[in-house]
């Protein structure tokens, strides 16, 4: 998709529909693990993953900031039609998301153990929540090579294949689970397994698809080597963006643990409700992936008006669509966590979680909309600051002084939302500044180099 010309909200919606899919896919198959487990196995066992997301997260999205760099990048020179260092990229994009699949896999299997007893872990889930990271991290080679591929892919406008690759391997992903769980009587080891064999077909279903795609000269195992100069633009961009997502999971390391001090039931109702917030969190982040891919591509074409009319659609579909969604969710909502648990104290508290988060998402999808542009733009530090000092240290100041004074469950949650107006008030402050630098349509803007 040649995102610089054409019918802009038109091609908004076409690209995100697939994106919004493939993201929908993927936690579709994400939450009937937990279903599986809390229909199948125990509420122990619910808790015991519900424990582990945090802490998973926390390096995982390191390695998806460096995978969005990656995007960005190879957007930009699509855009400009530089299809040689889009291949260079492509080709040191791969070769990074091995490297950082397999450091990041080993780095998780080690500390998981320790920073679960950090974090307050209910003593009598641990081991099985150690015992589902582990086998998760052994795979995250697998899950880096895919996210990697398909964000170059979405890079030159194709959401439609990462969509039917991950279909593909997350029914596989439900079979399995229910094969390990049902037919083998294994509990978090076999969702476990089953997650590491989906995430490998999805890898090699994606590794096929950049060999044969033209538009970045195919993707070639001789050619796996890192390019120094682009290497460090993907870094520059994308380290950033993955210490920008580590700053959100520490504060909600801490956060977590504090939902752990209410007990295992607490736990797995938010766990739970968390798992239904999650088509609120992917639908803004698909979003969010659009306005980056059309910031990249139109600051590459020198379309800067159009550039900004996108951040304006891109915030329109996604507070529309998310605030419909989380309405309708809250209307539905014992039904919704009944899937998960028929207990209706873990149902209650999953309901607290619902009516605060869910009624004050759209704050969060202008936020990721606004953070997306940055990060096309190539102002991935800006956005990691402002991010950082909101959404980290903020949120940790509340914990630790506002929290103690009214030491609720609702107190604890009211933070998300007042973290996401605050960073909003900052990043919107920066991009007015940023566009009045813009020069005129076709011209260039000495904010961004080749």
């Amino acid at each position: 998709m040649d995102m610089c010309h054409g019918p802009l909200f038109k091609q908004i919606v076409l690209f995100t529909l697939p994106l919004l899919g493939s993201l929908y896919l993927q936690l579709t198959f994400n939450t009937a693990d937990l279903i599986v487990l809390g229909r199948f196995a125990s509420e122990g066992d619910l808790a015991a993953v519900g424990a582990t997301t945090s802490l998973t997260n926390l390096l995982l999205n390191l390695c998806i900031g460096l995978s969005t760099g990656a995007s960005v990048v190879a957007g930009q020179y699509f855009g400009a039609k530089e299809m040689e260092k889009l291949s260079r990229t492509t080709h040191t994009s791969m070769a990074l998301s091995l490297a950082a699949g397999t450091i990041f896999g080993l780095l998780g299997i080690f500390i998981c153990a320790p920073i679960l007893r950090m974090m307050k872990t209910p003593v009598e889930i641990i081991p099985k929540s150690v015992l589902y990271m582990r086998i998760c991290f052994a795979g995250m080679p697998f899950k880096m090579v895919y996210g990697y591929g398909s964000a170059i892919l979405r890079a030159t406008g194709d959401t439609m294949r990462p969509l039917v690759f991950l279909a593909i391997a997350g029914v596989v992903n439900v079979l399995m689970n229910l094969f390990f769980v049902l037919c083998c009587h294994m509990d978090v080891d076999g969702v476990g397994l089953a997650t590491i064999i989906s995430h490998a077909i999805s890898a090699v279903l994606v590794w096929l698809a950049l060999k044969c795609t033209h538009e970045i000269g195919g993707l070639h195992v001789r050619k796996l080597k890192f390019d120094w100069a682009i290497l460090k633009r993907i870094l520059w961009i994308g380290v950033p963006i993955g210490l920008q997502g580590i700053s959100f999971n520490i504060a909600n390391i801490v956060i977590q643990s504090s939902i752990n001090s209410f007990g295992a039931l607490a736990l797995s109702g938010n766990t739970a409700a968390l798992s239904i917030e999650y088509y609120l969190s992917y639908c803004s982040g698909g979003v969010q992936s659009t306005a980056i891919s059309f910031t990249a591509q139109n600051l590459g074409g020198r379309q800067y008006s159009r550039l900004k009319r996108s951040v304006l659609y891109c915030c329109m579909i996604s507070v529309g669509t998310v605030m419909t969604l989380g309405t309708i969710a809250q209307i539905f909502g014992k039904e919704l966590l009944s899937f998960f648990t028929r207990n209706p104290e873990v149902i209650d508290w999953g309901l607290v979680r619902m009516h605060i988060m869910f009624s004050t998402y759209g704050i969060g999808c202008v936020l990721n909309v606004m953070t997306g542009t940055m990060r096309g733009i190539g102002r991935s530090m800006t956005a990691f600051i402002i991010v950082f000092s909101f959404a980290c240290v903020f949120r940790i100041i509340w914990v630790f002084s506002i929290f103690p004074l009214h030491p609720t469950y609702p107190m604890l949650l009211w933070v998300f939302p007042i973290s996401w107006l605050l960073i909003i008030i900052s990043i919107v402050t920066c991009l007015f500044f940023i566009y009045r630098s813009f020069p005129k349509d076709n011209q260039p803007w000495k904010g961004f180099s080749n």
